[in-house]
């Protein structure tokens, strides 16, 4: 069957292609406020540095979160939630997808958005279209009109959005597919396209700006892991060796937290082998600034941690941007 044969169908990931934020951390803000969002972040941020380090699984953090949160709470005021987390944040959406996705209706492209989220809050967002958009995403489990706080589908993740399309439209040679996705989870459904826009919408300083604050996030939790293991370590070895211990174990969290979540690249041997250059010649930079700092100027070798980091911090940075990025496909 030729293309001009073919009917047309756009599938759209949700959280960071149509939206400019994650919406699930920002519908928790929204339900329960700062102070029990930032409580909770801290009670599951264990988890969730297992989840980074590939340990944990996805799924089951964001489950055991929702459940944590919203088990027994009635459906109906769930719902009411929902629709009011739309009317409240309506101005996350990325106006040129949105645009996008008013003119492929009016051309008369069939539209599907597939999303990990939670389905009841992603759906109003989409309530201006009708029936005109299928909205398909993590579906949960009620009895007798309570929330159970488990999920009735597989997590919307990577394969799995390649068979919601496949439940929607299965005879993939009757019409020709383009998807918009701006993550790993998006890949599958996007190889499974004939033709696809990674971060399609979002803008270039939007994107620098969010990986700087990914970025930190990530700093932070290795600084706090390299920064445990020297202090123990110094009280027995010299510095240089009680830094080299706590920066071997912070690396390996660091990569796989670069890979999956600040940067969101496909890790390969090279995107590695420029990381471990990149984090090598970090290393060096470390050391040489604690000798600068501890032998020559005379500051305590705890106290030095702090002009150190300052330093090699923002260089780091920018060796495992050009590192990660480098030859990315975001077409």
């Amino acid at each position: 069957m030729n293309i001009e044969e073919r009917f047309k169908v756009y599938v759209f990931d949700f959280d960071g292609t149509l939206t400019d934020t994650d919406t699930l951390l920002l519908f928790i803000k929204y339900v329960f406020g700062r102070r029990k969002y930032i409580l909770t972040m801290l009670l599951f941020s264990p988890l969730i540095v297992l989840m980074l380090m590939g340990v944990y699984p996805n799924w089951k953090l964001k489950q055991n979160l929702f459940a944590y949160l919203f088990k027994g709470m009635k459906l109906s005021d769930f719902d009411d939630l929902c629709h009011g987390f739309m009317v409240n944040n309506i101005g996350i959406m990325r106006p040129k997808g949105m645009e996008t996705i008013r003119k492929a209706i009016e051309d008369g492209v069939k539209v599907m958005v597939v999303s990990a989220s939670i389905e009841n809050w992603v759906r109003p967002f989409f309530n201006e279209f009708g029936n005109k958009v299928i909205v398909t995403g993590t579906r949960i489990e009620s009895k007798n009109g309570i929330i159970t706080g488990n999920f009735l589908t597989k997590n919307c993740y990577g394969e799995e959005k390649v068979k919601r399309i496949q439940r929607v439209f299965p005879f993939r040679k009757t019409y020709h597919l383009t998807v918009f996705g701006d993550s790993d989870g998006d890949r599958k459904m996007m190889e499974y396209a004939d033709a696809s826009y990674f971060k399609p919408f979002g803008k270039s300083k939007e994107r620098n700006w969010k990986e700087i604050v990914r970025f930190g996030v990530v700093g932070v939790i290795a600084t706090i892991i390299q920064t445990t293991i020297y202090l123990v370590a110094v009280g027995y070895v010299n510095y240089a060796i009680s830094n080299t211990l706590g920066y071997a174990v912070s690396l390996a969290f660091n990569y796989i937290a670069s890979t999956k979540y600040t940067f969101n690249v496909q890790p390969t041997i090279g995107k590695g082998l420029g990381f471990l250059l990149s984090h090598a010649i970090n290393f060096i930079l470390q050391t040489s600034t604690l000798y600068v700092f501890i032998q020559l100027i005379g500051m305590s070798e705890r106290v030095s941690l702090i002009p150190m980091f300052a330093i090699c911090v923002p260089v780091n940075f920018i060796l495992v941007r050009f590192f990660l990025k480098k030859g990315n496909n975001k077409g």
